[in-house]
């Protein structure tokens, strides 16, 4: 009841805005909230709206319905975008200064146009209950899913992760090939494809969920229950959530700077439990946290997660559409 009622004052702000001019945010889902909106307006002297979106693949549909002034999003769905990303907003130069150098690196590596900025990073990994099974970094995914049997799974809503975990072929658009491997994975589980793991971890028959470290050093912070996370050596790469402006006006460029500033950004994924581009120094109030901050940002070793072609995102999102149509059978 509470996410419709979000959904619908979203909805409702989104309209006024385009009533009179406001800065409007299209996100992932979970980033931002009123206090966060509150401060971007204090700072800027504007209205700010937001619109969220839940998976890739609806940022894909929706991108293009709005007129957005600044997008938040996987660099995995960037090749889809250029054409309206690509020179057509203000230039976070200033802002990239600061971040973790070797993050910076990377990110430079990647030729990314000047208005596009780190927003946040994580990596997918098995959160589970080690009351019910152990997972250890050495396991092959067999193992690990084996380990499951009898009991429910869940995996990520994502085409490119979620065909990393299930056959470990980067470039692989094999239909029959992904759909073979994902039975023998899943066999003797029972397996749940989403994002939200909130109503999973409290079942009783809940194994583990492949899952984003975010989302999963939440749940290990909000429950009293004794969860573990973990990434494995094999499957998790680095997901980097980026931000772009997407017009030249000045409340736009004030926006996002504030929004991709350290003074606002470390606070707001402190709440949400990514990571900063800025590096170790998030100092939040939660030793646990920050430990895990320190640890991933600190020891950065993980590949970055590859960007696929328009063509090849298009095919992994039908092969994985079909394998999740195959599981509701």
């Amino acid at each position: 009841m509470a996410l419709k009622l979000k959904k619908i004052i979203c909805y409702i702000t989104f309209f006024i805005c385009k009533k009179s001019y406001c800065v409007t945010i299209f996100t992932w889902w979970g980033y931002l909230d009123n206090e966060v909106k509150l401060s971007l307006e204090k700072e800027c002297k504007t209205t700010v709206s937001y619109d969220e979106y839940y998976s890739n693949d609806e940022f894909l549909r929706r991108f293009y319905k709005q007129n957005y002034s600044i997008a938040i999003f996987s660099n995995v769905v960037y090749d889809f975008l250029p054409e309206r990303i690509k020179g057509s907003g203000t230039s976070f130069k200033d802002i990239k200064r600061n971040y973790n150098s070797k993050l910076l690196k990377s990110f430079n590596d990647k030729k990314f146009p000047d208005n596009i900025g780190i927003f946040a990073i994580s990596s997918s990994g098995f959160l589970y209950d080690p009351e019910k099974i152990l997972i250890d970094k050495e396991d092959d995914l067999k193992t690990i899913f084996s380990k499951a049997n009898g009991k429910i799974v869940s995996i990520i809503d994502d085409p490119i992760e979620a065909l990393l975990l299930i056959n470990n072929i980067k470039s692989d658009i094999d239909l029959d090939r992904h759909m073979s491997e994902f039975k023998k994975l899943v066999f003797g589980t029972y397996p749940i494809v989403t994002n939200d793991v909130v109503k999973l971890i409290s079942n009783k028959n809940f194994a583990f969920a492949y899952v984003w470290s975010g989302e999963a050093y939440n749940q290990i912070n909000k429950t009293n229950k004794n969860l573990k996370f973990t990434f494995h050596p094999k499957t998790s790469y680095i997901s980097v959530d980026l931000i772009a402006t997407l017009d030249k006006d000045s409340k736009t460029a004030c926006v996002a700077k504030a929004l991709s500033g350290k003074k606002i950004l470390d606070p707001l994924l402190i709440k949400s439990f990514y990571f900063s581009p800025y590096g170790s120094s998030i100092n939040s109030s939660n030793i646990f946290f920050d430990l895990e901050n320190k640890k991933y940002v600190d020891n950065y070793n993980m590949e970055w997660i590859s960007r696929p072609s328009k063509a090849e995102y298009q095919q992994k999102s039908n092969i994985w559409q079909r394998i999740k149509i195959a599981i509701k059978k």
